[in-house]
């Protein structure tokens, strides 16, 4: 398998320079890919209070199927 789409999300991050950034994935395998690679990644369901912790700026990572945040979410803190 090739790591081009990580490889690109990795220089992503580093362009943020801490600043959160919301990634969404399409397929399951491209979750495992991108929560192995970077521990610091966390999905959206993984907690109960992931949307306390993204508005308050204690995850820099979040990863979540559009299908999952598409409808009435409000990370806008």
């Amino acid at each position: 398998m090739h790591t081009e789409k990580l490889d690109v999300l990795e220089e992503i991050l580093e362009e943020c320079a801490g600043a959160p950034l919301l990634v969404g994935y399409t397929f399951q395998s491209d979750l495992e890919r991108i929560l192995k690679r970077f521990s610091k990644a966390v999905h959206f369901s993984q907690a109960p209070d992931v949307l306390k912790r993204w508005n308050t700026g204690k995850i820099s990572l979040l990863v979540a199927h559009p299908g999952s945040v598409g409808h009435g979410l409000s990370l806008q803190h």
